[in-house]
């Protein structure tokens, strides 16, 4: 019966472990104020990296996990905050020379939710 019970536990945590890291998050738009400002954020890229959601989500940061609860402005970028603490050319790539990577191309098939 002990040895039951060990099996159960041992194949729940298994389970739950495995949700845990097979966690996947879907790419989120920003509408800006103009249709340039339009922003991606890759979720997926970021967890294949390692990263996990209290890296970002903190007091620093972005303390909400609500879309538009921070406002994020290339200048915040710029000077090192929100995403600039990462995308500096050091850590991740920087943002000089790289806007395609957050500021997706308008074609005709690009669909933006606001």
């Amino acid at each position: 019966m002990r040895l039951k019970l060990i099996l159960i536990a041992t194949m729940l945590l298994v389970s739950v472990c495995g949700i845990a890291y097979g966690a996947s998050m879907q790419d989120i738009i920003y509408q800006g104020d103009t249709a340039s400002d339009a922003a991606i954020f890759h979720g997926d890229q970021h967890l294949k990296r390692g990263l996990k959601c209290n890296d970002c989500h903190n007091k620093e940061m972005f303390p909400e996990k609500k879309k538009g609860a921070t406002v994020i402005t290339m200048k915040d970028i710029q000077q090192g905050r929100l995403c600039g603490k990462c995308h500096n050319g050091k850590i991740a790539f920087g943002i000089d020379h790289h806007c395609d990577r957050c500021h997706p191309r308008k074609g005709p098939d690009t669909i933006i939710y606001d």
